[in-house]
């Protein structure tokens, strides 16, 4: 018994770390030169991610909203064959217009998927990795008409 709870102890410690690494990773991969685009009056931040739960997703809009503050964040994440979508705003682009749930459900719909959320933060999916594309031209097209 003390053994099984000895390896399992070890497991969780073991995840913790891996969860700390697959943070910082991906974290470090965010470079705005070349994952931020003008939409509008607003900044895009639109990265891909791999293998990413939707709690590291929003974590990492989070991070990146609170070093700007008119940006829109979009986090494609390809896990298991599905694509899981995070879209975020800023303060200041959601004073401006931006609803994060409504933009994003627009997006997800003219493509098949489904999302929602709030303002500030929502989540979705149901598209196909090849459609990552078009949904991420279409949130700019929806960014510009504000």
């Amino acid at each position: 018994v003390d053994r099984i709870r000895s390896l399992q102890d070890e497991i969780s410690t073991l995840r913790k770390k891996l969860k700390q690494e697959r943070r910082k990773g991906v974290g470090e991969a965010f470079d705005p030169e070349r994952d931020m685009v003008r939409a509008g009056s607003f900044k895009l931040a639109s990265l891909r991610v791999t293998d990413s739960s939707p709690e590291e997703m929003r974590e990492l809009s989070d991070s990146i909203r609170s070093r700007n503050s008119d940006v829109v964040v979009v986090l494609c994440a390809l896990q298991d064959g599905k694509v899981s979508v995070v879209l975020a705003a800023a303060d200041d682009a959601v004073a401006k217009g931006v609803h994060a749930g409504r933009l994003l459900q627009k997006g997800l719909a003219s493509l098949g998927g489904k999302g929602g959320g709030r303002p500030h933060l929502a989540q979705g999916g149901g598209i196909a990795e090849h459609e990552i594309d078009s949904f991420v031209m279409g949130i700019i097209a929806e960014l510009e008409k504000l």
